[in-house]
């Protein structure tokens, strides 16, 4: 089996994970390093999870179903993702923890809902994104490379992070009986961070659990790991050979852009 048809998965498993230990922490630096604290956002992400899990899917498939034009379609996904967003923000909790809570529900809508939603990502990716990182290279400081000792963190960091993930993939496919080649394509895709890294970055400066040079080096780890992904992806790729499953989603997907 090629893991590579397996890797978006893991990494949304691996990103929902970070996103709740985030919160657990932000809502812990936020209120002070007690116990109650650390209970109380762990209790209200139980609750969270629970809801949307029993209540949060029929209803926004409920929602969105009912969705006749792709004006009302972004509308209620709006709606429904900054309301997931303002619960959590009032619970304690990270905001943009809401926002990942929203987004998956409304991902879970039907196939219709969703080509509905084409506008708003359109909008996303071409205009909130960009303003977005636009916004968060404003925060770094490049100038504070200059001092040895953030150069060298720096430096020590990106190798950490790579280490770690390459390491991590070769081991895990080892425990699942692949071999090295299909260790490097998980590692590869696995390794870079990307937006991810970059939000929480911008919450830890926010909060002041970093200072504008940690925030800076955290963001430069960020943009080398994703620039990094897809010549050393491309690279392990083609040293593996297409097996009958990756094939058949190969010619799916020609299909598919046939058909569109």
């Amino acid at each position: 089996m090629n893991p590579c048809v397996h890797t978006p998965g893991g990494t949304s498993v691996d990103d929902v994970t970070g996103w709740m230990l985030l919160s657990v922490v932000s809502a812990t630096a936020a209120s002070g390093l007690t116990g109650g604290t650390v209970a109380e956002p762990l209790c209200w992400l139980v609750v969270i999870t629970a809801c949307a899990m029993l209540l949060g899917r029929p209803a926004i498939r409920w929602l969105m179903a009912r969705t006749q034009t792709p004006q009302a379609a972004t509308g209620a996904a709006t709606v429904v993702i900054i309301g997931c967003a303002a619960v959590t923000q009032a619970m304690g909790i990270e905001a943009s923890f809401g926002a990942l809570v929203g987004g998956l529900l409304v991902r879970t809508a039907g196939a219709e809902a969703k080509r509905g939603l084409a506008p708003l990502r359109s909008v996303t990716l071409s205009v909130l994104a960009p303003l977005y990182f636009a916004e968060a290279g404003l925060r770094m400081d490049l100038s504070a490379l200059g001092t040895p000792v953030v150069a060298v963190a720096a430096l020590c960091a990106l190798a950490v992070a790579t280490v770690g993930k390459f390491t991590g993939a070769l081991l895990g496919a080892r425990v699942a009986r692949l071999d090295r080649r299909a260790g490097l394509v998980l590692g590869a895709g696995m390794n870079a961070r990307g937006v991810i890294q970059i939000i929480v970055a911008g919450i830890g400066l926010r909060l002041g659990v970093l200072n504008t040079a940690s925030y800076t080096i955290v963001v430069l780890v960020a943009i080398g790991t994703s620039l990094m992904a897809p010549p050393v992806l491309r690279r392990a790729v083609r040293r593996i050979e297409a097996n009958d499953e990756e094939r058949a989603r190969l010619q799916r997907g020609k299909d598919l852009a046939g058909v569109s």
